[in-house]
């Protein structure tokens, strides 16, 4: 195939390409999956606690804006200053 780089290592299927692998290799293939999905599971967990914090840090600036809003609108300051007679 034109523009296909060689240089990177060939996917193998542990069931057809058994015969290629010593049972080192082998091991070593399935040693390095199960680091793989120890740190997707670690990845996951790490994503999970962000977008919760991210959501408690979005409620609370909402809330705070909401609050000051509301704050504001119900202080009368202008309407009942006195006027110069």
């Amino acid at each position: 195939m034109a523009g296909v780089d060689d240089s990177r290592a060939q996917k193998l299927d542990l069931q057809r390409d058994k015969k290629l692998l010593t049972q080192a290799q082998i091991d070593y293939i399935r040693a390095a999956q199960a680091l793989n999905a120890e740190r997707v599971t670690k990845l996951k967990r790490i994503r999970r606690n962000n977008l919760l914090t991210a959501g408690f840090l979005g409620a609370s600036v909402l809330s705070i804006y909401g609050y000051s809003l509301w704050a504001i609108g119900s202080e009368k300051f202008l309407e009942e200053e006195e006027k110069p007679q």
